[in-house]
């Protein structure tokens, strides 16, 4: 403990730690520790001229003083006659004997000095960084009243600091060029920083270096755990595409910002950081969507996996309790999209002519995934959507603004520049109405095109029904019966070896085949092509991306006072974006697959599904022939 009689021995500049500055609950101990060193908790100093806070010490206006400084002419006379900067004295820099020696002998440095006092006096006391400043220790006593000695008083505070050691004739003339030309001290930071030593330097790159190796090393592993999927591949490598190009720009960003490109405190450096945060939210919110998709997605692959590789007898046999059941209301609804999944491929192995032993569960499986691919890239035409949709929103909340109130165009600049709090409330309102409409807009388009190929696919099973209203479900139970009769008797290795034998054929055929898209007479082509029912889904799946954007980003960026109604209208929208994405677009996506496989199938989408059924037959005869222990001569592979 610091006794009374030894309170001569510390520096108000030179406090410890803890008191210099304190904290705001340690302020009462360090009054009573050091009471030369701060003024009465009421008396509160601030940079900015805020409101004051009971028992803080503001920080010092640095700028405001270079402000007052240096508009004498005579700054500059002495400053370069000295060869130092009205900072250094601010901070205390040691200074050279001889930088002392010509601030004593400049006439300038005369006149600089009451100039100096004058501004440290005004705004002392006050903290500059870890530096607590008081006129007591940062100018001589106030006590002394004639201008020379108070000037050689200063002088000699100059000289107590001066560093004793031996050292070349000082000239810091690079260094205040460099430091003119990038003020903000970020380039070459450990040559020009003097804060940043070279230890300092090298435990931030190490940590840099860990940080960079860990993110390698997620990266690889993702990479490989994709690599078994070539769908899953192909949306890994679109998530770091968009990555990449997010960070270029926050590169690019931040270089126009230091390199002076860009004002720091402008408004061009405020959008700048706006649409960086917009692209940011747009390309990780993409990648959430997708992950939540493709889950769900993958899911129902493996649901749909499960009821195909069971017999299609005893699969009706079960759905409908041993042919007890035929309504709707009776057959479970678990049961219901095996059943349409039985239809549909009845109708797809007709209208191409495939073997029952054709694969079509694995086949739709494909198809939507290759759906989901193309719908989750983040295409070139996203970004000016992004744009469009940004600027419709700031525009329709303006004009829903300004509607209400018919002023001059003069006297809505003039409050937009000096009295913008007053409309902060209403601009924040009128947003948020905007918000909600476009939300609403895009959840009912995006309900609407799911409702469109719900519709699609009902036509779809009505046609494997050959009815011309919707397929009931006696309807189904009876067509399945009749299907499953006949797929009853493929169970030989004779009809193994015929099915290999008329899918090697089928694949040559496709191979030669001119369109993309394969025709059939058995199966009506939907009024929209397949590229156009792509696009609109896309377009589907991206809206819901770019207005989770919007609305994040007005979440982040939070009015002072944000109301509670504010906050809970983004969080609702918020909320309805991620059903969207996780319930209606899972179905969107799966609807679309099962409506383009079998409505306008890509012909090398089934030609990979016809070799990867090939392939599992060979399979199943080679464990056919070891069985029965016959000699079967199988045909040679197909090159595919």
């Amino acid at each position: 403990m610091v006794s009374v009689d030894s309170n001569y021995l510390y520096e108000c500049h030179a406090l410890p730690r803890i008191c210099n500055p304190p904290a705001e609950d340690k302020i009462a101990a360090c009054t009573t520790l050091f009471p030369d060193c701060y003024v009465p908790s009421g008396v509160i100093l601030s940079s900015n001229g805020s409101m004051a806070h009971p028992g803080l010490i503001g920080a010092c206006n640095r700028i405001a003083l270079l402000n007052e400084v240096t508009a004498l002419p005579e700054t500059a006379a002495c400053l370069d006659a000295a060869h130092t900067t009205v900072l250094s004295l601010l901070y205390r820099d040691a200074l050279e004997r001889d930088q002392v020696r010509a601030f004593n002998s400049s006439a300038a440095c005369r006149t600089f000095l009451p100039a100096y006092a004058a501004s440290v006096t005004s705004m002392a006391p006050c903290t500059l960084e870890n530096l607590l400043v008081t006129a007591n220790a940062w100018l001589p006593p106030a006590s002394i009243t004639a201008k020379e000695a108070y000037f050689q008083a200063f002088v000699t505070g100059l000289m107590s600091t001066v560093n004793v050691a031996y050292a070349p004739p000082y000239n810091n003339a690079t260094a205040l060029a460099a430091r003119s030309t990038f003020p903000s001290n970020a380039f070459l930071l450990g040559g020009l920083d003097s804060t940043l030593r070279l230890g300092s330097l090298l435990a931030l790159l190490m940590e840099i270096v860990v940080i960079v190796l860990g993110i390698s090393v997620l990266l690889r592993l993702l990479g490989r755990t994709c690599h078994a999927n070539p769908y899953a591949l192909s949306l890994y490598h679109d998530a770091l595409r968009g990555l990449a190009v997010a960070g270029l720009l926050s590169f690019f960003i931040t270089r126009c910002v230091l390199w002076g490109v860009v004002a720091k405190s402008g408004a061009s450096y405020e959008g700048l950081l706006i649409v960086q945060d917009v692209m940011w939210l747009v390309v990780l919110i993409n990648m959430v969507q997708t992950v939540v998709v493709g889950g769900c997605l993958f899911a129902n692959h493996r649901r749909r996996s499960t009821f195909a590789a069971r017999p299609l007898a005893e699969y009706l046999s079960v759905a409908t309790n041993g042919f007890t059941l035929s309504t709707d209301a009776q057959v479970p609804r678990r049961f219901h999209e095996g059943l349409d999944f039985h239809l549909l491929r009845h109708l797809f192995l007709q209208a191409h002519k495939l073997p029952t032993k054709y694969q079509f569960d694995v086949y739709l499986n494909h198809v939507e995934a290759a759906v989901l691919v193309d719908l989750a890239r983040l295409s070139w035409w996203a970004w000016p959507l992004v744009a469009a949709l940004y600027a419709a929103v700031l525009g329709i909340a303006d004009a829903i603004l300004w509607a209400s109130r018919p002023w001059s165009e003069a006297a809505r600049r003039e409050v937009e520049v000096q009295a913008a709090h007053l409309l902060r409330s209403d601009v924040v309102a009128s947003r948020v109405v905007t918000l909600v409409v476009v939300v609403a807009i895009v959840l009912v388009g995006a309900g609407c095109v799911a409702w469109y190929l719900r519709t699609l696919m009902a036509g779809l099973l009505a046609q494997a029904g050959d009815v011309i209203n919707e397929l009931s479900m006696a309807s189904k139970v009876k067509l399945l019966q009749i299907v499953a009769l006949r797929e009853t008797g493929d169970v030989d290795i004779k009809d193994t070896i015929a099915a290999i034998h008329c899918m090697e054929h089928m694949s040559r055929t496709l191979e030669e085949t001119e369109p993309a898209v394969l025709p059939s007479r058995l199966v009506q082509m939907p009024t929209w092509s397949r590229r156009t029912l792509l696009s609109v889904a896309h377009a589907c799946t991206l809206l819901p991306v770019l207005m989770a954007a919007l609305v994040m980003d007005a979440l982040l960026v939070l009015p002072p006072a944000a109301p509670g109604w504010y906050l809970g209208a983004l969080f609702g929208l918020l909320s309805a974006l991620l059903l969207v994405s996780s319930l209606l677009l899972p179905y969107l996506v799966r609807v679309l697959g099962t409506v383009l496989g079998v409505a306008c199938p890509n012909r090398d989408e089934v030609h990979d599904a016809i070799a990867a059924s090939i392939a599992r037959l060979r399979e199943h005869a080679s464990q056919q022939k070891a069985a029965s222990a016959a000699t079967i001569v199988l045909s040679p592979t197909t090159r595919l």
